[in-house]
């Protein structure tokens, strides 16, 4: 079982997955299509869709532990290996927005040299960014990690999360004992 599959970033790999049934990709590509459909016709802005069990459906419908696979469209993310491509304005707004604070005034230029990637939704409303510091033995490190307040609860983060596990297989990551964070 699948946690969860992001769609349309998730869709290219499972639909080649070896493990699937033709039975279920042809499920698979109805739910794509079915989402698609939805998130274009209605005022949802992100349509979801669970396949589990009648057994398990009320852990489903009933918790945050689920019990099946959740088909979610969400943002595109995508990665970027430098600044090119990136509006940095829409970038730097999204981290003080998110932060409640300002940058130091230097902190794109102090990228230069450091930056490992970029990880970005395509409506800038969740973004990573991923130096490499000499004094971790180049092992990247996760210097920010931001989600809008307006996705926070809608599985973005998670999806950015899984986004950067699946690219790298390991890194470093800081935070106060008293972020809210920390634990997840």
């Amino acid at each position: 079982v699948l946690d969860l599959v992001s769609l349309p970033s998730d869709l290219p790999a499972l639909l080649s997955a070896g493990w699937l049934s033709p039975s279920e990709l042809r499920r698979v590509s109805a739910i794509a299509a079915l989402l698609q459909d939805l998130l274009s016709d209605s005022s949802s802005s992100f349509p979801s869709s669970v396949i589990t069990s009648a057994d398990t459906l009320l852990t489903e419908l009933f918790s945050h532990r689920g019990s099946g696979t959740i088909f979610k469209i969400g943002d595109p993310i995508h990665r970027y290996s430098s600044l090119e491509g990136i509006d940095v304005e829409r970038l730097l707004a999204l981290i003080c927005k998110s932060f409640d604070k300002t940058l130091k005034q230097d902190y794109i230029s102090s990228l230069t040299g450091r930056l490992h990637s970029v990880y970005l939704s395509e409506g800038y409303s969740a973004a990573a960014i991923i130096t490499l510091e000499p004094v971790n033995g180049g092992t990247p490190y996760l210097d920010k990690f931001v989600v809008s307040s307006s996705k926070q609860g809608q599985g973005t983060s998670l999806i950015l999360w899984e986004c950067i596990r699946r690219d790298l297989g390991k890194l470093f990551w800081r935070s106060r004992t008293s972020n809210r964070i920390t634990p997840w």
